[in-house]
This record gives C-alpha cells, structure tokens and sequence, in this order.
C-alpha cells in the first residue's frame, strides 16, 4: 500500500489540484452570473416604465458599462472552463483507477491487521490459561485446599487467610 501510494502521489496530486481548480472555476462562474444579474437590474437601461412626475422616464440610450463588464468576465471564465475542461477530464479519469486501487488495498489491509489482532488475543489467551496451569503446578498448594484454586485467587491469600 505505502509503495502504491508513493508511486501514484503525482497523478493523485494533479488530480486533487485539478478538481480544486474546477471548483474554484465553478464557483466563481456563478459568482460573476449572480454579478451580471444584480448589474442588468440596476442598470439605467431596464429602469424603463417607472413614473417621475407623472410622465415615463425615457429610456437610456446605450449600453452600460458595468453590464458589459461582468459578461466579458463571465466570457472569460467560461472560455477558460471549457480550455481546462479536457485536463481536468484527464486527470480524473487517471486517477480513478489508482484510487479504487488504493481503496482496494486499504480494505485489504483492515482486514489482515483485524485478522493479526484476533490472532494474538487467542494466542495471549491460551499462553495466559497455559502460564497459569504451570503456575499451579508448581506452585505448592495449602494444606486442606484442592489443587487448581479459583482463577484469580492465590495460594498465599489462602495461607494468611486460613491461620
């Protein structure tokens, strides 16, 4: 796993920048829409059909400036989106595979490192049941008590309880 991902940094590297970079491209497209919209309804032009003093204003001859800006912006934006669109594309679709590859590994990884951890708790229990066996063999027992006391319990507490 720690190979793979060292050697796919790069391309997982290229595609995260890319998907940022779309986002951004995203976000700030919709920011320049919201822009051109509040412009084109405070524009001079579209204030047609209200009242001062009993007569319509006349219409605005001509464009405004602040609508013609934010749609060269939004011109802008989107001609960039579409001359990235191919790259970021690319970069997807390079590291789709090395990334269901990665998750791959991973899951198998969790799995082993389950399996490992299961092991040696049945190991740690089996050589504590053996250990305390063989200590109780060993270990003499006090007079009048059966071999092989309760687990937990220890022949010297039973020696300075029963006299």
């Amino acid at each position: 796993l720690s190979r793979l991902l060292r050697e796919t940094e790069a391309i997982r590297t290229d595609a995260a920048m890319s998907d940022l970079e779309r986002k951004e491209c995203q976000e700030f497209k919709g920011a320049m829409m919201d822009a051109c919209q509040a412009a084109v309804a405070t524009s001079p032009a579209a204030q047609v059909g209200e009242v001062d003093e009993g007569r319509p204003k006349p219409r605005v001859q001509g464009n405004d400036a602040v609508v013609l800006q934010c749609l060269e912006k939004l011109s802008r934006i989107q001609s960039t989106i579409s001359d990235k669109s191919p790259h970021w594309k690319a970069a997807e679709q390079e590291a789709g595979p090395v990334s269901a590859k990665i998750e791959e590994q991973r899951e198998l990884k969790a799995r082993a490192m389950s399996q490992l951890v299961e092991f040696l708790e049945l190991r740690t229990d089996e050589r504590r049941v053996r250990l305390e066996a063989g200590l109780q063999e060993v270990l003499p027992t006090p007079c009048g008590s059966p071999r092989g006391s309760p687990r937990g319990s220890s022949p010297h507490t039973n020696w300075t309880n029963a006299g």
